[in-house]
């Protein structure tokens, strides 16, 4: 037990990438296998983590948010039908104009707004209520890829000097589509964003990166409650979330694309983060697609 607990002190100890690995895992094999999968997980990521730490730092991110959210990124895996879906939202959401970047920073909040990036994902898996309750106005609750609450997913609503906007319900209705078919939800959000959202849409493009962009889109776009609320959340909730999206929206470019960099990088950026040959992406996308 005393062995255990020195062992576990001695885990949250950034030493230990400067020790020997193989001599560390042989004094600690009696002390349990996941000990020692941990250990060995750290030191293969630590070169990549070290890596999109940089390039994010290139791009403005502080050191700390770098590192924690390169950290989360490098770490993440998908299942098969997972990236399914990611595909095939990347794939339309470039279709419908929208850039790369501008893509992934969208993915990022779907992902944590999600989960699983499914298109019939409900808050609190609709808290068994039926499909005619759930539509019912003044509910509020979160629908689809992004989650839209009442105000955006059923009523037409006319606000002064505005063209009426519809609720995903009425649109998807309109087309004779169900609201749960994916691209139908594309189109919705590409209707919020030329119409409706478009100012919403305009500030979430004010970032300096990919992460900021990210955090942006969910404070103004999204408007996603431990975002954009000052108080009645812990301030740890508040930071978890605006690390979490743009973590989630690096480990998806990690998956299907390059992974975002600016065309011209300070002089003082460091070499580890130009890899010209990509060798770090493939490393590290393998590794995921073998984990799947």
């Amino acid at each position: 037990m005393k062995l255990l607990l020195l062992i576990l002190i001695g885990l949250q100890s950034t030493r230990i990438y400067s020790m020997d690995i193989k001599s560390v895992l042989k004094n600690i094999k009696k002390a349990g296998k996941d000990i020692a999968t941990e250990l060995e997980d750290s030191s293969y990521y630590k070169e990549d983590i070290e890596k999109m730490s940089s390039g994010m730092q290139a791009m403005g991110v502080s050191k700390k948010d770098a590192e924690e959210i390169a950290s989360k990124a490098v770490r993440t895996s998908f299942s098969e039908d997972v990236i399914e879906r990611q595909k095939e939202i990347l794939n339309g959401l470039m279709e419908r104009g929208r850039t790369y970047e501008e893509a992934l920073m969208i993915m990022g909040n779907i992902g944590r707004e999600t989960g699983n990036y499914d298109p019939s994902r409900l808050q609190q898996d609709g808290r068994g209520m039926t499909e005619e309750q759930w539509f019912s106005p003044g509910i509020a609750r979160g629908t689809g890829l992004i989650q839209w609450d009442d105000r955006r997913y059923t009523t037409e609503v006319m606000k002064k000097n505005q063209p009426k906007r519809k609720g995903l319900k009425n649109f998807a209705e309109d087309r004779g589509k169900s609201w749960d078919d994916m691209q139908t939800q594309l189109d919705f959000l590409d209707y919020e964003i030329k119409g409706p959202e478009k100012k919403a849409w305009e500030k979430s493009l004010k970032g300096n990166n990919i992460v900021e962009k990210t955090r942006e889109f969910a404070k103004h776009f999204e408007r996603a409650g431990t975002v954009t609320t000052k108080y009645g959340y812990p301030e740890e909730r508040v930071h978890e979330e605006l690390i979490d999206r743009p973590a989630e929206a690096l480990a998806v470019s990690i998956q299907h694309g390059p992974y975002i960099v600016p065309k011209k990088l300070p002089k003082n950026t460091p070499k580890i983060a130009i890899d010209e040959n990509n060798q770090f992406l493939k490393a590290v996308r393998n590794r995921i697609k073998n984990e799947a």
